[in-house]
């Protein structure tokens, strides 16, 4: 995909490709429905199934968009969240001490245009942060879209926000790749992988990755590692599984899709 940088993947991977997959689609719709609406979208899935590289991908390629990214310390309050806002979207500076006069100067940047706030480890945020949110968010002149990226285990932190559900346009959660993906996929991601067999590919997912990206991002990263130190030049099925044997090969398996 043209328009993301490939910093975004996990170890900055140098090469790799933004590749156009099931989550990015996912993300994609999911950001044409809230920015129509002008409401909330909610991205939920396990450890490095690529959630926040789908939702920045997707908004890539939206330049028409303003889009902020909103970086939160852990268990963040109201006050936390507006520190930060005041901070991100470039209000005036330094943020002033009276919280009202602050929340002025946020609520009038909010009103020059549509805005979308990515807010990662969302599950984090606490019972006053997501008030916060809800107080801007509910302001009749502000132009606001929140995206909520969340990890699996955080999912029933963001049900249980009673605010969020009459404003949440899209709830996604997001799997790893199927092994029918996993296979089209992974040769495309790095120059390493396109003349590696596709049998060595798919025994070193079902081995170790099991279509996560984050660990395909380590393991072609290892792999370019081991082959510039040895010298080795042929990336077959065995190297792959003696590179596995040096990494941790534990992951939950796949959840069904429905």
């Amino acid at each position: 995909m043209s328009g993301i940088s490939p910093d975004l993947h996990f170890l900055h991977l140098d090469g790799a490709r933004a590749l156009r997959t099931s989550q990015v689609e996912a993300a994609i719709r999911g950001l044409a429905d809230v920015t129509a609406t002008e409401s909330i979208m909610c991205v939920s899935g396990p450890a490095g199934c690529g959630k926040t590289f789908a939702v920045h991908a997707a908004l890539a390629i939206r330049p028409d968009l303003t889009a902020h990214h909103v970086p939160l310390r852990s268990n963040p309050g109201a006050d936390d969240i507006r520190t930060v806002l005041h901070h991100t979207l470039e209000t005036s500076r330094p943020r002033p001490k009276d919280p009202l006069a602050a929340d002025t100067a946020i609520r009038a940047t909010l009103r020059t245009h549509l805005r979308v706030l990515v807010v990662d480890e969302a599950h984090q945020i606490s019972d006053s942060g997501f008030e916060y949110i809800r107080y801007l968010y509910d302001d009749l002149d502000t132009r606001l879209c929140v995206v909520l990226i969340e990890g699996q285990k955080g999912h029933g932190t963001l049900r249980r926000q009673q605010m969020l559900h009459s404003r949440t346009a899209a709830w996604l959660n997001l799997t790893a790749l199927p092994p029918d993906e996993a296979r089209h996929v992974v040769p495309a991601l790095h120059p390493l992988w396109h003349t590696t067999p596709i049998q060595a590919l798919e025994s070193a997912d079902a081995r170790y990755a099991r279509g996560n990206l984050r660990r395909w991002a380590a393991l072609t990263d290892l792999a370019l590692r081991v082959m510039a130190r040895t010298g080795h030049t042929d990336a077959d099925e065995a190297f792959l599984h003696q590179l596995i044997d040096r990494l941790d090969t534990t992951l939950a398996p796949r959840p069904r899709r429905p």
